[in-house]
């Protein structure tokens, strides 16, 4: 008799506390129990996948799983934000995301999606201003003799953008159309290709982000800088003109880049992709790989992150406005 009863006891014991337990019961609650994918919402060879597939590295022994990642590029990224917001939340997809297709991109009509469809989970490069260039033969040297020109020659120069509501066109709204300065956009599907049309003459004026080719297209002379969209020159660019020369500190822009899940992802497994992604990007090997594309790792709380998105969002808004949507 009481042997049964210990017996009974012992093994309620277990069944209570799980010891003992294997296979699929055991592992139910277990998060990740299998590979993740990253949509990276862009092309292979852009920054947004060296820097996240670089990042997926160093969480895998962090998350203790494979990080397979999927490029879904086009539309500035909005399509990757697109399958993003269609995949099921439950942790296991995520998506790597440039700024603009989630703060911009919403208010211009051409995608069906808002930040209210998404799930925040950290921010992974942030600080570096955007930069406006032309070839060398351009006729302006400097940020003043920039809005001179323009401001004489309305609608003559164009520029190229990284899809319809990019971060390139909301330079343009943001910063110049106050100045009343009347630029041209030519639309292409993503930073590279815009960069390849400035490269290739197709465009008057590049406006986007600093980069590695960018930085060497300068220092072979074979393009010229004239404004970094900080108050204070760029590190990449010293001697290129900040928005004090154009009276315009007040209107200072950068990018950022991060991850994100579908809304109605579980909080706890936000949190614990959260802290494993916020350990992968604190070490020196990912802060080094980062600064050398010309960026800034910046991490922080998924809170932090959300409240980034909300008031980024809430600026651009009426920004947007202006922008026309991208035609079916």
């Amino acid at each position: 008799m009481h042997r049964w009863i210990s017996s009974l006891a012992v093994a309620v014991v277990l069944a209570i506390s799980g010891l003992g337990l294997s296979g699929p019961l055991a592992a139910q609650d277990a998060f990740p129990s299998g590979p993740l994918t990253m949509i990276v919402t862009g092309p292979e060879g852009e920054d947004l996948h060296a820097i996240h597939r670089k990042l997926a590295e160093l969480a895998e022994p962090i998350l203790g799983v494979k990080i397979e990642i999927r490029n879904v590029p086009g539309g500035g990224g909005t399509e990757g934000v697109s399958a993003l917001v269609g995949a099921k939340a439950d942790g296991l997809t995520i998506a790597a995301v440039r700024s603009a297709s989630i703060t911009v991109a919403p208010h211009t009509g051409s995608v069906t999606y808002g930040i209210e469809d998404i799930t925040p989970i950290i921010q992974t490069t942030g600080g570096a201003p955007l930069v406006v260039c032309a070839p060398p033969r351009f006729p302006a040297g400097d940020a003043e003799d920039f809005v001179e020109l323009v401001e004489e020659n309305p609608g003559k120069y164009t520029y190229g953008t990284d899809g319809v509501g990019g971060i390139a066109q909301i330079l343009v709204e943001h910063i110049f159309r106050p100045l009343k300065l009347d630029l041209r956009p030519v639309h292409f599907e993503g930073p590279d290709e815009a960069m390849k049309a400035f490269i290739g003459h197709e465009v008057d004026i590049f406006i986007g982000r600093i980069s590695t080719l960018l930085v060497g297209q300068t220092k072979e002379g074979y393009a010229k800088c004239l404004l970094v969209t900080s108050v204070e020159p760029s590190r990449s660019l010293e001697d290129v003109d900040a928005l004090d020369e154009i009276d315009a500190e007040n209107r200072a822009m950068e990018v950022w880049r991060g991850l994100i899940a579908p809304k109605g992802t579980p909080p706890e497994r936000v949190k614990i992709l959260a802290e494993a992604f916020h350990k992968a990007a604190s070490v020196d090997e990912f802060k080094y790989y980062v600064l050398r594309r010309h960026d800034f790792v910046r991490v922080g709380t998924s809170e932090a992150f959300a409240d980034l998105i909300e008031s980024e969002s809430k600026a651009f808004a009426d920004v947007a406005k202006n922008i026309e949507p991208a035609k079916k």
